[in-house]
């Protein structure tokens, strides 16, 4: 059940904590029993307290301040949030260029039966808030949204603190806005300018990828590092977002038999998922390879056969289509997942709405014990991923890059993980050699919201051979505003395997083809 604030039968109750301690503990407790929360940086305006502007990454609500029962709260309409500077041209040209402000971290827990629950950091009255919308007559499951309650503040009290709140000037004489609104622009990657470039070159350059206030939050609830090696508790099951598994097939053999096989261990059971192999006219049919296991899993794949190979993006874009839950996660056949590696990746898409997540591999001979058919059904261990291209200590100067003239120098080293922070710093449009922030995505394991992956037009078509693919999707949903984040808590192993895909020479010429595509499509040109 969604609630509507503007029905006469709810009530918003605000309640009070000023001891951090408890505060920490209670945003525990709600995670425990609700499930992980959503988190958003939200700016909010209120203008001589009976307008309110409430604005985040995605939505922008213009509301006025009504009476409801023992309350008060607000009608609001809703816009998209890049409408943000229209309304506020609209407000200074009415005269409202003074506001209370405050640009917080809001975390939004799944709904009890009877309550939507949200908290807020760092509020204008000084104190942590947490918002609780129930009707009047609630009875709650929850005991920790009945131990918040006894923290309520009554409307008096209330309507007595805020009428001591100072208004800030938003514009000054120059027409300089704020700096709590440029700065929460900065922080959500939202543009104030009319600018109508459509350069992707221009975009990516001009958005962050510090995701720092997602690693703080997920700590405090958790009590574990986000980018940290440790596996997080399986305690935060509530409320998980579904995914569904899409696997391109091409000749892959019997490899795709693991893959499947490491799927089938993943926990908790709770998980909602569904697996979808796409067929890319493999000479053996990938159903009859599936067939030998059928038995040995607890699911059944959804299989789609093409009679002729039109390559990679194509088949990963069918499997999108015919998809039905909230996650879209894209491997290969020929990886074996570690059996936290779905719970990790939802955890995280459930805290935040806008991220395009990543883990990393390590390669592995098809008869390393560690991913025998055995030690899958079993679970396998984590891998040693420190050879993976994004995270290894050393790139070397004839690693294959697609800007042009950019190679490392003799004997240059360094680490890509440690020197961007986790890639937190390689935003803005960020280089170190050849790679930047779209190569960190790369399709043998990635994970994106469905609604993101649409909005980036999902795989290009004009990607056929060897590479770089998926480093456009990377580019666009940087352009939409997503963070990149790794997952370190979980990993896959590749399985080596012969080229399929002809000889190093001819892989390369794929590579420069698809290099220069990559380059056409930043400046604009493609």
């Amino acid at each position: 059940m969604r609630y509507d604030a503007s029905k006469s039968d709810l009530i918003n109750n605000i309640c009070l904590f000023q001891d951090d301690a408890e505060v920490n503990q209670l945003i525990r407790d709600l995670s425990n029993e609700l499930g992980f929360p959503r988190v958003k940086r939200v700016l909010t305006l209120y203008f001589e307290n009976e307008i309110r502007l409430r604005c985040d990454e995605n939505n922008l609500f213009l509301g006025r301040r009504i009476s409801v029962k023992t309350t008060e709260t607000w009608r609001e309409a809703k816009f998209k949030s890049k409408f943000l500077g229209t309304l506020l041209n609209v407000l200074f040209g009415a005269g409202l260029k003074s506001a209370a402000l405050s640009n917080v971290i809001q975390l939004s827990f799944p709904e009890d039966q009877e309550a939507s629950v949200i908290y807020l950091s760092d509020t204008l009255i000084s104190e942590h808030q947490f918002e609780i919308l129930c009707h009047e007559d609630a009875k709650f499951k929850s005991e920790t949204i009945q131990k918040i309650l006894k923290n309520k503040i009554d409307k008096d009290k209330l309507i007595h603190r805020t009428s001591k709140i100072v208004d800030e000037s938003l514009v000054d004489d120059l027409g300089v806005l704020n700096e709590k609104v440029i700065n929460f622009c900065k922080q959500v990657n939202l543009s104030l300018s009319l600018s109508t470039t459509t350069s992707y070159f221009h975009q990516i350059s001009a958005v962050s990828n510090d995701y720092g206030e997602l690693v703080t939050v997920f700590e405090q609830i958790t009590g574990y590092k986000m980018l940290g090696s440790a596996p997080t508790p399986k305690i935060y099951t509530a409320d998980l977002p579904s995914v569904s598994i899409i696997i391109p097939a091409f000749n892959l053999g019997e490899s795709i038999i693991k893959t499947l096989k490491s799927i089938d261990r993943q926990t908790p059971d709770v998980i909602k998922f569904e697996v979808i192999v796409v067929d890319d006219g493999s000479k053996e049919p990938v159903s009859e390879i599936i067939k030998k296991v059928q038995d040995d899993l607890r699911y059944e794949p959804i299989i789609i056969r093409k009679e002729k190979n039109s390559g990679i993006s194509q088949t990963r874009n069918i499997g999108a289509a015919v998809s039905s839950n909230d996650i879209l996660l894209f491997i290969d056949g020929d990886v074996v997942l570690t059996p936290n590696y779905l719970y990790e990746h939802l955890l995280r898409h459930k805290l935040v709405n806008k991220a395009l997540l990543v883990s990393f591999k390590e390669n592995a001979e098809p008869t390393d014990v560690r991913i025998s058919y055995d030690a899958v059904k079993r679970g396998v261990v984590m891998p040693n991923y420190s050879s993976d291209l994004r995270i290894t200590k050393y790139i070397d100067k004839d690693t294959m890059g697609y800007y042009s003239n950019n190679y490392l120098a003799q004997g240059d080293i360094f680490s890509i993980l440690s020197e961007t922070n986790y890639f937190r710093t390689l935003g803005f449009g960020r280089r170190l050699g050849n790679f930047d922030l779209p190569s960190m995505v790369v399709g043998h394991n990635l994970s994106i919201p469905k609604n993101l992956f649409y909005a980036t037009g999902g795989f290009d078509n004009k990607f056929s051979g060897y590479g770089l693919e998926d480093s456009l999707i990377g580019i666009k949903a940087i352009s939409a505003g997503a963070f990149i984040i790794p997952v370190l808590a979980c990993g896959v192993y590749h399985i080596n395997h012969p080229t399929r895909r002809g000889t190093m020479e001819e892989i390369r010429k794929e590579f420069e083809i698809n290099s220069d595509l990559i380059a056409k499509f930043l400046s604009g040109s493609e």
